[in-house]
């Protein structure tokens, strides 16, 4: 008896030496911490997931798989069985449920909203942060850029830009795509409707009312006051290809907001121009439309930086070719023609072979540039006092007058690094960007949150972030504002960090136990999954 129970003895020990030195390592671990925060002790949950495995995939799902909704937080857990999930993008919980941000699933941009800060997967668990803005241009017949058709005397044009993806359609000046994520059919009021079957142009709908969206292709949507009929007849006939290119563009150093809140003082020449379109020196009646046709405006700065929100500026080839500026409106002029018009744009291009005309954001209304300027008419500046048209030389002497403006520091908008956008396979949006590059950058006005729920308040929170040593990092916690957050990630080893949607929406699971029960239910959640299991 004892020779066997010797030998049992052995057996279990030979057992459970195997079993210590062959145990798979821990790929997610849960806790609860308590960080001492100016003498304040606060307790967060933190769930660690070790993303150097290659067990480790991380996905976005969304309620009951669609684009707006809501779903209980067990429900989404028990149809996708991930080994850990928190609450992702805010959204709209009371009425629409209609998500804000960005949103990728499988590759595919679901929706697009604003400038965000933003968690980006590819390659089944590879992640990145930043805070950008996705941008969409489209392409007609594969050119690259509009041009002048010598046997029509016309304009060719080619170009396009997108500001929303599957959003419901709230603004009349906007410009959308309706894929199949956002259902078999989405309801628009008036505009225009341009479908898009297989990358071809198949039909052009005015006032559209329901519309379905096709299975294999997505509709362009232009709002009542996005364009007018020439600016649509010009660009979608049917038969013409389209192509669609998704960047990724971020504001690499702190910039506008702090261009927006220094008082307005000029290091450069204030200087009026007197524009022309069309080689007109007046404005004029015209019977035929029995309203006037209106042909001049005027220019305020040269290539001075945007200190004036109220104000009309020229920027030219001595300014450099692009750089951000606040929200605001952009003529794109090209040997003396207009070649695009941006009702709404935070970034300005500059061409080599002519210049941008910038309203900010006060300056004008959408129906003052819509009566101005449209591709294909011609600018010119002209003398005053003998209205003669002197476009070059006006232009060179305004610039050299107001040469002091070029040394004011302007923030670069440059793509962001390793962020290649179409080839990410999911992405969340939230904010405010709470730590980056192991630093506490958090601003949460100066990214656009002005709530003070977010901005000021302490509340429940949930954040997420990345460690140097490839570890993604889930936390929820009660009693935090957001320098405390960011404090807290900080605090957890945090190279980067982004707050997530708060409050009642808060929720963490890991190992089969919810950690933090939500108190509604969700739009989007972040899962992580354990492909071995």
């Amino acid at each position: 008896m004892k020779k066997i129970f010797t030998l049992v003895l052995s057996i279990l020990m030979i057992l459970g030496t195997f079993n210590m030195t062959n145990a798979a390592p821990e790929n997610v671990g849960s806790g609860v911490r308590t960080i001492k925060i100016n003498d304040l002790n606060k307790t967060v949950n933190v769930v660690t997931i070790d993303l150097n495995s290659p067990d480790m995939k991380i996905e976005v799902v969304t309620a009951n798989d669609k684009v707006s909704g809501s779903e209980d937080f067990m429900s989404m857990i028990n149809r996708k069985k991930p080994v850990a999930a928190i609450n992702a993008n805010f959204f709209d919980a009371y009425n629409s449920l209609e998500p804000y941000g960005s949103i990728i699933k499988n590759n595919r941009l679901t929706y697009l909203e604003g400038e965000n800060t933003s968690l980006v997967i590819r390659e089944k668990n590879k992640v990145d942060m930043d805070y950008f803005k996705v941008k969409i241009d489209g392409y007609l017949d594969g050119k690259r850029e509009n041009s002048w058709n010598h046997e029509r005397q016309a304009m060719d044009f080619n170009l396009f830009s997108v500001w929303y993806v599957n959003n419901l359609p709230k603004d009349s000046t906007g410009v959308y795509i309706y894929t199949p994520e956002r259902g078999n059919n989405i309801w628009l009021e008036t505009g225009t409707a341009v479908e898009v079957i297989q990358n071809k142009i198949t039909k052009v709908t005015k006032n559209p009312k329901e519309t379905t969206i096709p299975s294999n292709g997505y509709i362009i949507y232009y709002g009542a006051n996005a364009a007018d009929d020439k600016y649509i007849n010009d660009r979608f006939r049917i038969g013409r290809t389209v192509e669609l290119n998704y960047t990724a563009s971020a504001v690499t150093e702190k910039g506008i907001e702090e261009l927006e809140a220094k008082a307005p003082v000029l290091s450069a020449k204030q200087t009026k121009l007197f524009g022309s379109l069309n080689k007109q020196t007046k404005n004029n009646w015209n019977n035929e439309k029995n309203g006037m046709d209106f042909n001049l405006f005027n220019i305020w700065y040269i290539n001075t930086r945007p200190i004036d929100s109220t104000g009309v500026y020229l920027y030219t080839p001595e300014r450099g070719d692009s750089f951000a500026v606040p929200e605001g409106k952009a003529i794109t002029v090209s040997n003396k023609a207009i070649t695009k018009v941006e009702l709404r744009t935070t970034d300005i291009k500059i061409p080599k072979d002519g210049f941008v005309i910038y309203y900010g954001k006060d300056a004008s209304d959408d129906d003052y540039i819509n009566q101005r300027f449209a591709p294909g008419k011609t600018i010119d500046f002209y003398h005053k006092d003998t209205l003669q048209l002197d476009t070059d030389n006006i232009i060179k002497r305004a610039v050299e007058d107001n040469r002091a403006a070029l040394a004011e520091i302007i923030t670069k908008r440059t793509e962001t690094a390793g962020i290649d956008i179409n080839k990410v396979d999911y992405m969340i949006s939230a904010g405010p960007y709470l730590v980056k590059d192991g630093k506490i950058i958090v601003d949460a006005i100066a990214q656009g949150f002005k709530e003070d729920k977010i901005a000021v308040n302490r509340a429940h929170r949930s954040a997420l972030g990345i460690t140097k040593d490839n570890k993604l990092i889930l936390v929820t916690g009660g009693n935090l504002n957001m320098t405390e957050l960011a404090q807290v990630m900080m605090s957890l080893g945090c190279n980067k960090a982004m707050n997530l949607d708060g409050g009642a929406s808060s929720g963490l699971y890991a190992k089969g136990k919810m950690i933090t029960q939500p108190g509604r239910k969700l739009n989007t959640v972040l899962m992580v999954f354990d492909i071995k299991q």
